[in-house]
């Protein structure tokens, strides 16, 4: 590659058993990532804590959307179609 790939990678949440793999998309210096996600959890579902995982990973970008959910059902991320289309990405 002749130059770095933006790379968006987009969750409901930021779960806590998905951290070892967000580690290692952080490690590839060919990779420019930005995580969305909505903030806290879901269902009990132990959560990645944004700040710490920030703090020891420099070159990550987190943006943060609105989760909209009807019962237990994830309906919409507010604000995610507008961070997808102006965010410039090369891969999602």
């Amino acid at each position: 590659m002749d130059k770095n790939k933006k790379v968006v990678i987009i969750n409901n949440i930021a779960p806590l058993y998905i951290e070892p793999f967000w580690r290692t998309c952080n490690n590839e210096n060919l990779l420019l990532i930005t995580f969305i996600t909505g903030r806290g959890g879901y269902n009990g579902i132990k959560t990645i804590e944004p700040n710490d995982f920030i703090k020891y990973n420099k070159r990550v970008k987190w943006e943060f959307v609105n989760n909209i959910y009807i019962g237990r059902i994830l309906i919409y991320q507010f604000g995610l179609v507008k961070k997808s289309i102006f965010g410039n990405f090369d891969v999602f």
